[in-house]
């Protein structure tokens, strides 16, 4: 192989980093530092000019990664803000409080330790999605013609951010809330959420407090109760009010109540909700279209008005910021608050918000959730479908049910309501499958919802010449 070629290979970028939300990939492998400063300079062509903020998580190659794409941002002309090792609702924070032109955030969230990516936001935090600006990045350097500027931005050093965050997030929220809270920080970049908890009368202690890239705990998934079983035992053994796990970056929360159980997202946001919508009833809250029925019958009883959005905290954040809706929330953890705040995602801000909703009401985490009515829900089940014939898929079952006169969403694949149940059946965004999540009045229902459910995709793979794995 010739030299020439062997460069040209290096150089060129791999295509499939460009996700529905984010870009991502293995470190050195999938994504590269000379990549990240194609990437830092194809963003500050689409941001035009002005000023960003630039952050990144623990992770080893973070750092590298984070100063790449600030050179190709600054080369581009930008004035970049260098935040350092931060979460990304402080990332959006600068953004939002100092009306920047935009930002970076270099993570990968809760995948593991070999993977790395970066998201990103335009002003007041709006998120990139695909179609709304990585779309362009991708065009921008993957084109052949690709050449860096040579305009003269520079990077600066942003000195006293954390305490700025620190002060608006605790600045207008009641200080008596003295409850014993033991709070899971993975080894990532949110061990700050003690000191924002201890200002608001918490008695707080931190697992796993100190940033470490290589996760020696695994990575928490607000997600997946799975990666908090620990919580949930230290929860009970320590006797704790509530327990909250934050993801490596600090977007997503999960809670465990005081036995030790773990609360979906939707319900978490629901309960946030509550004192919102007690304030102002027909308050708009956006909710992604998997959102359990108990959590919707709730909004609606406290007086709000549900917007449903597409799955995927682009479009749920945008949806809560460039509106009048004062809370989102989503299956995955996501929680968007827009009263009081800025209404991006925000696993910290979303924590004070709990604890000072149950020590204003004095109310367990149990008790608050007892107020939606029980139902059977799945997680979500993930199926293997090939990437090419995954939303041929979906088109399939949204004919199947047209043909058997069942109404159905199709805001983002399908959800079929029925008086005992429903389910949801969409192709995922960032891996090459189905999604489906179903829930029911009672076991029996949720039976019957299943097998309708997997029926549709079964029948769509027989169609398309795949066989799906058995649930």
């Amino acid at each position: 192989m010739s030299i020439e070629r062997r460069f040209r290979e290096k150089i060129e970028m791999d295509p499939t980093i460009f996700r529905a939300y984010d870009i991502r990939g293995i470190y050195g492998q999938d994504i590269t530092v000379l990549d990240a400063t194609k990437i830092g300079a194809a963003f500050a062509e689409i941001i035009g000019s002005g000023t960003i903020s630039v952050g990144w998580d623990v992770r080893l190659s973070s750092q590298p990664l984070a100063y790449a794409f600030m050179a190709g941002a600054a080369a581009s002309g930008l004035r970049v803000m260098d935040i350092g090792l931060a979460p990304t609702p402080m990332l959006y924070f600068s953004v939002a409080n100092e009306s920047l032109d935009g930002g970076a955030m270099v993570t990968a969230s809760h995948n593991p330790k070999e993977y790395n990516g970066m998201k990103f936001c335009r002003q007041r935090a709006l998120s990139f999605s695909y179609e709304t600006g990585i779309k362009e990045i991708a065009k921008r350097c993957l084109s052949p013609s690709f050449e860096f500027s040579n305009s003269f931005g520079k990077v600066e050093l942003r000195q006293n951010l954390e305490d700025e965050y620190l002060n608006y997030l605790t600045r207008d929220v009641d200080r008596r809330c003295s409850m014993k809270v033991l709070v899971e920080i993975g080894n990532g970049c949110c061990a700050i959420v003690g000191e924002a908890l201890s200002r608001i009368g918490c008695d707080v202690s931190l697992m796993h407090p100190d940033p470490d890239g290589n996760f020696p705990n695994g990575t928490v998934n607000p997600a997946r109760e799975e990666t908090v079983k620990e919580l949930e035992e230290e929860v009970v053994r320590q006797k704790a009010d509530i327990g909250v796990a934050l993801d490596v970056d600090g977007d997503r929360v999960c809670f465990i109540d005081e036995n030790g159980l773990w609360t979906q997202g939707d319900v978490a946001f629901a309960i946030i909700a509550e004192p919102i919508l007690e304030r102002e009833r027909n308050a708009e809250v956006v909710a992604d279209i998997r959102s359990s029925r108990a959590v919707i019958e709730r909004i609606k009883e406290l007086g709000g008005r549900i917007r449903f959005s597409r799955v995927g905290h682009s479009y749920i954040a945008n949806a809560v910021i460039d509106s009048d809706a004062k809370i989102g929330g989503e299956l995955s953890g996501h929680i968007y608050i827009h009263d009081r705040y800025y209404g991006y995602d925000d696993g910290i801000y979303a924590a004070i918000r709990m604890i000072e909703t149950l020590s204003q009401k004095g109310e367990t985490l149990s008790e608050a959730k007892s107020k939606l009515r029980k139902m059977a829900s799945s997680p979500e089940i993930r199926i293997e479908f090939p990437d090419e014939l995954k939303f041929m898929a979906v088109m399939h079952i949204k004919e199947a049910l047209k043909d058997q006169g069942i109404e159905f969403n199709e805001l983002d694949g399908v959800r079929a309501d029925f008086e005992r149940g429903w389910f949801s059946i969409r192709a995922s965004n960032t891996e090459p499958c189905l999604v489906l999540r179903m829930e029911g009045e009672d076991a029996n229902s949720l039976d019957d919802m299943t097998s309708m459910a997997y029926g549709l995709v079964n029948e769509a793979g027989r169609k398309l010449g795949h066989k799906p794995s058995p649930l």
